[in-house]
């Protein structure tokens, strides 16, 4: 059933009051909006009127820079690299990270990602567990932040997979039955930096934005069903690509700390706002799509978003994305 724009509205305001605790579901209600954030109705139903025949291509990850394993290399590759794509903007007045081909630099995870591939032992777990993993993993041009503490989260991930998975994610899909959301949940509960849900006022906001894009991405080749049940992944570049599109407002106050490079601190309501609002307002604009004919998948729109604003011709113009330090995202 359609929600009409001013049901939407009503909805949103009724999110000022308080709400009950325990783990919300973020697709079905989006943030208060004293918290800094709100979704414009009108915004997300231009957008929607103008994807209506996109053709959205499946969630891919065949750009350059990803590996092409198979098999349980490609799920150990997956919980390793996944576990490890987080806070990848440079210091302030430094240069992107990222990996010299020698015809251009890879930034972003797919940088991230190509250390796996030259790395002969980076699919070895108790090399990677071990002392002989040092930071030299991720050499490359510019800045890449916390880089002992991403080593430290390669090895932890490496020996919870041999602790805890018999160092088979193949054995942890099985474990699943190849359910996305039963996947997600094993990932969150047994593998070091996947859990992403912080409680708030109004309750647990689950997330889970590294889960969710390894479960999506172990089914981009695995027997992995269900990832349209996931919620898109909050992250920096969904809510500076909806924030372009109007379908996200931010306040004044907000607007100038993101505008003017302000790091948000991890877990403040405006931080949690910005990924809560991102989770509510892809949704929306899925359901309109839906409805319009157009049978978009979570994870193919969660690509779309990420894409234009990363990889797409008008990604220089979307602005700044907020800033937060973090290892969530």
């Amino acid at each position: 059933m359609r929600m009409r724009a001013e049901d939407i509205t009503i909805a949103i305001h009724a999110a000022r009051e308080p709400m009950i605790e325990g783990e919300l579901d973020l697709r079905e209600i989006p943030p208060p909006l004293v918290w800094g954030v709100s979704i414009d109705a009108a915004a997300t139903e231009r957008l929607a009127r103008r994807l209506r025949n996109h053709a959205f291509e499946p969630a891919s990850y065949e750009y350059e820079g990803t590996p092409g394993y198979t098999g349980e290399d490609w799920g150990r590759f997956v919980v390793l690299g996944v576990s490890v794509i987080w806070r990848l903007w440079p210091p302030n007045g430094e240069r992107m990270w990222g990996v010299d081909t020698g015809d251009q630099v890879i930034e972003d995870a797919p940088g991230v990602w190509m250390c796996f591939e030259r790395e002969s032992n980076s699919l070895d777990l108790e090399w990677m567990a071990s002392d002989e993993l040092g930071t030299d993993f991720f050499a490359g041009e510019g800045v890449l932040q916390d880089l002992p503490r991403r080593i430290e989260r390669l090895r932890h991930v490496a020996s919870a997979l041999l602790d805890r998975h018999s160092g088979s994610v193949l054995g942890m899909v099985e474990h699943s039955s190849g359910n996305a959301i039963v996947l997600r949940d094993l990932l969150v509960e047994t593998i070091p930096g996947y859990l992403d849900r912080p409680t708030s006022p109004a309750g647990t906001l689950a997330f889970d934005k590294l889960a969710n894009l390894a479960v999506t991405m172990l089914a981009a080749r695995l027997a992995v069903t269900g990832t349209n049940e996931l919620p898109v992944f909050p992250d920096y570049m969904l809510p500076r690509h909806l924030r372009h599109e109007g379908v996200l407002v931010y306040s004044e106050p907000l607007a100038e700390k993101v505008d003017n490079g302000h790091v948000l601190a991890a877990e403040s309501l405006e931080e949690m706002a910005i990924r809560w609002a991102t989770i509510h307002a892809a949704e929306m604009l899925r359901r309109r799509l839906v409805e319009m004919g157009n049978p978009v998948a979570t994870p193919e729109l969660d690509y779309w978003l990420w894409s234009e604003a990363v990889l797409g011709p008008r990604a220089p113009e979307m602005g700044r994305h907020h800033l937060c330090v973090t290892e969530a995202y």
